[in-house]
């Protein structure tokens, strides 16, 4: 991802805390999330490769350097998505 820029809250949501975040190589949507479990962040991962996989519209996820797709903190986890535009997570492809 490169040098942090900026960091902006994206106030919608209603389980999660969203930031977009702007850096050396782009734009990127990150939520943090303390409500939903890791089965739950594991399926919706699962999910989303398998819509990409049939060229469905939708966030590129990216991974952690281990190649997980979310990052478990305590009591929490983060999520990051690539090409966020604006307030809403669009994905550039």
């Amino acid at each position: 991802m490169g040098a942090v820029h900026e960091v902006t809250p994206i106030p919608q949501g209603s389980i999660n805390t969203n930031h977009r975040v702007e850096t050396q190589s782009g734009r990127y949507f990150v939520r943090h999330t303390t409500v939903r479990s890791a089965e739950d962040l594991r399926f919706e991962s699962a999910l989303l490769a398998h819509l990409a996989a049939y060229h469905f519209p939708g966030p590129v996820q990216l991974t952690t350097r281990d190649g997980a797709p979310f990052l478990e903190l305590e009591g929490a986890a983060s999520a990051s998505s690539a090409g966020c535009r604006a307030r809403s997570c669009v994905t550039r492809r």
